[in-house]
């Protein structure tokens, strides 16, 4: 069966299903995709796992749009509201991100899908609060982040304390706390690498529409690169910077706080590129491989690379779903170390497990 039958086959098969994900068919596939994509068939049928599949890459969907997405915007939320207010008690500043969190709660419908009535009303006074305080200088992210580069209690160098009581016990306590948390969840926004404020706005404003329509509305290919520039990442490349930042993020955290060993080359790097494969992959583990694409504005592809074989994965819109949960597949039966982090073990029962 060819890989736009299969897709048919598959999008046919979740329609009956209720609420599931449905993909749709790839356009026309070079002849190279499609023998990759035979490739990748073929896989499915050696490990047995085609009846599966469809499943799997349903769960995927699901995973992400209801758990992934909503826990990384809620962090994101919940750090900047208390370190906004700590900035406004202690040194008499606001962040600008408040202001466009607000707006997008606010232009894609109200509450946003996860978000609290509570939490939204809180926001909304606390946006009304400050702005009545015309003396309240607004800065970004960025330069809080500069400012702590070194350590958290640095801001106090750049920035004028308001209070010089005992009070500054706790804001040196607050901020130990809320400067690293901040840093390891900007590490979700730079997607691609790109750490520009104009790519962080762009992703977070992605993940809130792809939050409130549940994935629904994802855009693929040529729909894609419609309204998007090109040094802007797509919803594909957002997704996939999302899932590898969760996976390093529960290794590293894990093999420093419970002595998991996994390869040093894993917490580095979870992706690999085609033509690095021989010379910089570990034969003893598992990566997603991104294979390089012909054309500049290509969504991005991912195959895997099991212990050194290279197993294609189908193309299009479901092969970043295929990609993550037949990672999920083979760590769970070759017994890969990563498989004990309970995160890992978590997307194993909610994706393969059902």
């Amino acid at each position: 069966m060819s890989q736009r039958s299969y897709a048919d086959k598959l999008a046919r098969d979740q329609k009956s299903s209720q609420g599931g994900y449905v993909p749709r068919g790839n356009a026309e596939l070079t002849d190279q995709q499609a023998r990759f994509d035979a490739e990748a068939e073929s896989l499915l049928a050696t490990e047995n796992v085609k009846y599966n599949h469809g499943r799997w890459i349903s769960n995927c969907h699901t995973w992400i749009f209801h758990f992934l997405v909503p826990s990384v915007l809620k962090r994101d939320k919940d750090n900047l509201k208390e370190l906004d207010m700590l900035l406004g008690e202690y040194f008499g500043v606001t962040l600008k991100e408040m202001d466009d969190i607000a707006y997008l709660d606010q232009s894609i419908g109200g509450i946003s899908v996860g978000m609290p009535t509570s939490s939204y009303q809180n926001t909304q006074s606390s946006l009304v609060m400050r702005t009545s305080v015309t003396s309240f200088k607004k800065l970004t992210l960025l330069d809080i982040l500069n400012y702590t580069s070194n350590t958290p209690m640095d801001l106090v160098r750049h920035l004028p304390l308001k209070k010089t009581t005992a009070k500054n016990t706790e804001l040196n306590e607050k901020l130990t706390r809320l400067i690293p948390e901040r840093v390891n969840i900007e590490k979700y926004f730079k997607s691609a690498g790109i750490a520009t404020s104009s790519c962080r706005k762009h992703v977070v404003e992605q993940l809130h529409f792809l939050e409130k329509d549940k994935g629904n509305k994802i855009k693929y290919g040529e729909e894609a690169k419609r309204g998007y520039s090109y040094s802007l990442p797509s919803d594909t490349q957002i997704l996939a910077h999302l899932i590898f930042t969760y996976l390093n993020e529960s290794t590293i955290t894990t093999a420093k706080s419970k002595g998991v060993r996994v390869s040093v080359q894993r917490l580095e790097r979870n992706i690999v590129i085609e033509s690095e494969m021989v010379s910089g992959a570990d034969p003893n583990e598992i990566f997603f491989v991104l294979r390089k694409m012909n054309s500049l504005i290509s969504e991005p592809h991912f195959d895997l690379l099991v212990k050194g074989q290279l197993k294609r994965i189908l193309s299009g819109e479901v092969n970043l779903y295929s990609a993550l949960s037949l990672y999920l597949y083979f760590v769970q039966k070759l017994e890969f170390e990563i498989a004990k982090i309970a995160e890992v073990a978590d997307m194993i029962k909610k994706i393969i497990m059902f």
